[in-house]
């Protein structure tokens, strides 16, 4: 045999014993996704639907469905007919909720009649609130979508957005603004039905930071503008901070998340001025250490929790600057704990805090601790000042001129 004949025997023998070891064919090449659909009806129903081919006959399909801000993946086994299958989510009845707005990423588990197992690509969708009809007006990094109102409605609303913006980037930093879903409902109750369906709670306005979305209700009438310009700055003050912070803004004490968002309205709101007026008179305003944690959901303790996270929030940035902030934050993110964290930024304790903006709130002359160290510097200032003061109003004796000639009035000399 000649040494070439040798060569093409031996790369024989080794491909054929490189074949007695191959892998089977993965199902992923054998089976082809011939279509794709999902349908849902919100807070009711989520339908998947595929027509898959496959060489061999297909003994189970299976679902994996997730939103992609949740760290658990669900699963469904499929209905299998000829070549379609079908998986329909019961939303009413099963626990595990799928938060409106999110995006739904799911893939298929394919499991052949020989045993092989592969999966389809990853296909999403968003889970929106389809039980309305949403008009959309975008604006980067804002995207508006309404569901009664005409252009110039969906305009003041991006308008309230970006000047927001500019208002909330002076009380902290935020290099770069991630798209924001701004969803505008007509009511509140449909809010809180929307809200409800997709596994949260209450209430007029919303966000949910990990998913860039806002939702607010501006009803028709009068006062839709002030509150366009009210609730679209403060929860957006919310979706700045996670996008700040990620996980991290969830360690931001209460007082400091709504009292930055309330700050961040044009104007403060009224209703708050009186119940704190109430709330001093009665000795009834709730320490800040309390407000610490999550606000209690009934109605007046609710509103006074707000009034007072606005108004101390308000004094602190009168008092000291709105510079003060950022550092604060940055400690609550790093996880210090909510009374250690005044200390580092402003030297003072919270409960000390507090106790400035109470006398403040009470219209007391602020000769109180934190100027009392000044006081010796301010006795030096009045000395210094006074005797130039003294000399300045003294009278002056006007000196009489030598040989001045009397003066002689007509009834005679003087």
């Amino acid at each position: 045999m000649t040494r070439r004949g040798k060569c093409l025997v031996i790369l024989a023998l080794l491909w054929a014993s490189l074949s007695l070891y191959a892998l089977p064919a993965n199902a992923d090449a054998l089976v082809t996704v011939l279509e794709n659909n999902e349908d849902y009806q919100f807070g009711e129903q989520i339908t998947f639907w595929a027509r898959l081919q496959a060489p061999i006959p297909i003994r189970q399909v299976e679902v994996l469905y997730r939103p992609q801000t949740a760290s658990n993946t669900m699963t469904g086994l499929m209905t299998l007919e000829k070549d379609e299958v079908k998986y329909q989510l019961n939303l009413q009845t099963n626990l595990q909720f799928i938060p409106v707005f999110a995006t739904i990423e799911y893939r298929y588990r394919v499991t052949l009649d020989d045993g092989q197992v592969g999966y389809s690509d990853y296909y999403t969708f968003r889970y929106l609130d389809n039980r309305f009809t949403w008009q959309s007006l975008e604006e980067l990094p804002f995207h508006v979508h309404w569901i009664e109102g005409d252009l110039a409605f969906g305009q003041s609303v991006v308008d309230a957005a970006r000047n927001g913006l500019q208002t909330a980037q002076e009380l902290f930093e935020l290099h770069q603004m991630e798209k924001i879903d701004i969803f505008v409902y007509t009511s509140s109750a449909d809010v809180q039905s929307a809200l409800q369906l997709g596994g949260f709670d209450l209430a007029a306005g919303h966000a949910s930071p990990e998913l860039g979305v806002m939702m607010v209700s501006l009803p028709v009438g009068p006062a839709q503008l002030s509150e366009i310009r009210r609730q679209i700055p403060h929860e957006l003050v919310h979706l700045m901070l996670y996008q700040k912070l990620g996980e991290r803004s969830r360690h931001i004490p209460a007082w400091l998340n709504e009292g930055l968002a309330s700050l961040n309205e044009p104007s403060p709101n009224p209703d708050y001025a009186v119940l704190l007026e109430e709330a001093v008179a009665n000795g009834t305003v709730k320490s800040l250490e309390v407000l610490c944690g999550s606000f209690s959901m009934q109605g007046y303790d609710f509103y006074l929790s707000y009034a007072e996270a606005e108004s101390f929030t308000r004094f602190l940035n009168d008092h000291y600057g709105s510079s003060r902030f950022e550092e604060l934050l940055m400690w609550y993110a790093d996880g210090v704990e909510c009374t250690r964290a005044p200390e580092l930024v402003y030297g003072q304790s919270l409960a000390r805090l507090e106790n400035q903006w109470l006398n403040w709130l009470k219209g007391e002359t602020q000769n109180s601790d934190w100027l009392r160290p000044l006081l010796p510097w301010f006795t030096v200032l009045a000395a210094a000042l006074l005797v130039p003061l003294l000399l300045a109003f003294r009278p002056i004796k006007r000196a009489q001129p030598p040989n001045e000639p009397k003066r002689v009035s007509r009834g005679g000399v003087n």
